[in-house]
């Protein structure tokens, strides 16, 4: 006898779509640890230029791989035009946010252990800042958009766009690896999801993304630079007595070890948790400040793009036509977790 159609078990295109790229995101996890184990990085050698853009190429190749055998199109990643001036709004909204981004990073330090990597740092030593612009605020911020808001919120968005979101988010902050960045990248990754909704265009999240990673970048340039006249500034006033200069030098960097290992060694654990919460308590007017002002900007995107009552309705009636957890999706939490389990224990000492 002839099944009776169905159609409440029939999936639709985009919970299928879901599924994919839940998939997709559990490859990303995965394929980088079995690369690890195979020994695959070690052909890469101590060249960390390489290293960046191996870690790129690993992951765009399965969203591309997703994006031309099972999209087809890449329609739904929302490359749109903008307007230059929304792109200034958006840059301007970010730096609004900086104390707020600030304020969960301080935080962070109530509950983290992980120390920074020094690698970045390499950078300089190896290549001319407008190649290292490129290696490390371009192409990053190019892939990671691709695939967290272009494929990761898009395809979430169509089945519940108030969840998307918050998980897309989610996704890039965990990826991470570690508890002290996870806040601030989860925060992050809202925020340029919203930017892609205010804006109806994933250009905005890639440039003002781009200029995040930028800033870093020229910092991994300028501090060495600044530490070497601070300390030649440093040892001059030394020798001619001069105790006002070598308070203010003090004043500004804390110590009289002036170098990007001593920058880099800094962590959490260095601070009491008096030291913290005074320090949270400091940060908390700038932050709602700057959150206001942020909120404002976005309003104003949001209307000139005509998305604010979208975005409304996103909130006030958050509507679901799928589900967005599916089993590769809680496999690669579990994953996630326990690798930033171990990451924290091995950045306390307690394991190897």
């Amino acid at each position: 006898m002839e099944k009776e159609y169905n159609p409440a078990i029939v999936k639709t295109d985009d919970q299928k779509h879901v599924e994919a790229v839940n998939i997709v995101f559990l490859i990303l996890l995965i394929l980088p640890q079995i690369l690890i184990i195979l020994g695959v990085d070690k052909l890469l050698g101590n060249t960390v230029t390489a290293r960046l853009l191996f870690s790129q190429a690993i992951y765009i190749l399965p969203v591309l791989c997703y994006l031309i055998f099972v999209r087809r199109s890449v329609a739904p990643c929302r490359f749109k035009r903008i307007r230059i001036s929304n792109i200034l709004l958006c840059v301007l909204m970010y730096i609004c946010l900086m104390p707020v981004l600030t304020l969960l990073n301080t935080i962070s330090y109530l509950y983290s252990a992980t120390t920074f990597s020094n690698l970045i740092f390499q950078v300089s030593s190896e290549i001319p800042y407008p190649v290292a612009a490129i290696v490390v605020a371009l192409i990053p911020a190019f892939c990671e958009e691709l695939t967290y808001r272009g494929v990761f919120y898009n395809t979430y968005r169509k089945v519940n766009p108030l969840a998307a979101i918050f998980l897309s988010g989610a996704l890039f902050g965990l990826l991470h690896g570690n508890l002290n960045q996870i806040t601030y990248a989860v925060a992050l990754g809202i925020i340029f999801s919203l930017i892609v909704e205010a804006t109806d265009s994933i250009f905005s999240s890639m440039i003002v993304h781009c200029l995040v990673n930028l800033f870093s970048t020229t910092m991994v340039y300028v501090l060495p630079r600044l530490f070497e006249f601070l300390n030649s500034l440093l040892e001059e006033a030394k020798a001619a007595g001069d105790t006002q200069t070598i308070d203010m030098i003090m004043g500004i960097v804390g110590s009289e070890e002036l170098s990007i290992d001593s920058v880099i060694s800094a962590t959490p654990e260095m601070f009491s948790k008096q030291q913290v919460l005074v320090s949270i308590m400091g940060s908390l007017f700038p932050a709602a400040i700057g959150g206001f002002l942020a909120f404002m900007l976005f309003r104003f995107i949001s209307k000139r793009c005509g998305r604010w009552e979208y975005i409304c309705d996103i909130f006030r009636k958050p509507e679901k036509s799928g589900k967005i957890f599916t089993i590769p999706l809680i496999i690669a939490f579990v994953l996630m977790i326990a690798l930033i389990v171990m990451n924290e224990l091995a950045a306390r000492g307690i394991i190897g």
